[in-house]
């Protein structure tokens, strides 16, 4: 799937409004362009900042919900031979 940056123009169209208006619209075309390829590349940068935090903090919630259970189930143990010798 390929980006469209612009909707209906191309190379071509871009080159006539550069000959129409004269060089200056030329550099604000390519200070968008530069921009947008800016941003896209922050957003990448973004992207895989967010993904490393969400796997790292996945790691740790799994390993603390695993010590988690194993301490209630030893909890619960104790307190059932609490129980019995209570009961007794």
């Amino acid at each position: 799937m390929h980006t469209v940056m612009f909707a209906s123009a191309d190379l071509l169209d871009a080159v006539e409004v550069v000959k129409q208006y004269g060089p200056f619209c030329g550099l604000l075309v390519l200070a968008v362009v530069f921009f947008m390829w800016r941003d896209y590349k922050r957003e990448q940068r973004l992207t895989k900042r967010i993904e490393t935090l969400e796997n790292e903090t996945k790691t740790i919630l799994i390993a603390l919900v695993e010590t988690t259970n194993v301490v209630l189930g030893r909890n619960i143990t104790v307190m059932e031979r609490l129980e019995k010798h209570l009961t007794n």
